[in-house]
């Protein structure tokens, strides 16, 4: 009968640890951007280069509360869209962070040409809870 008894609250112990756990997860304050151009856009591109996959990078801006250097996704610069793609999107190059209480972050993204020039450079302030769309123009 002991040995039931500890077994019981072992599992008792165990299943408080997981809520416990689940208590302390993010508090789903997700801020998001899609990048994206429209075909004017990406005919303008390929006037002035050939077909190539660009390299879409995020940095965290100034006075930012988090550190960020990551790239976010590779793409032919043939891809363009008629009309902003959602945040998410499969085919859509979406950076995505989780801001825990903070509302509004500065960033600063890179997009690059194979040879490591920049194609696309600028800042945008990322906000918890929503879609930033950013769209890209050229020249």
């Amino acid at each position: 009968m002991a040995k039931k008894w500890i077994h019981i609250a072992l599992f008792s112990a165990c299943i408080s640890i997981i809520a416990l756990q689940g208590c302390t997860k993010s508090s789903g304050n997700i801020g998001q951007a899609v990048f994206w151009y429209n075909l004017a856009t990406c005919d303008s591109v390929l006037a002035y280069f050939p077909q190539e996959t660009l390299t879409y990078r995020i940095k965290n801006g100034p006075n930012s509360h988090f550190f960020v250097d990551t790239v976010i996704g590779t793409q032919s610069n043939i891809t363009y869209w008629p009309q902003p793609p959602t945040c998410g999107h499969p085919a859509a190059i979406t950076f995505t962070l989780n801001m825990g209480a903070e509302n509004n972050e500065p960033m600063l993204y890179f997009i690059t040409r194979p040879n490591g020039n920049n194609m696309w450079s600028g800042s945008f302030n990322l906000n918890g809870g929503s879609c930033t769309s950013i769209q890209l123009t050229y020249p």
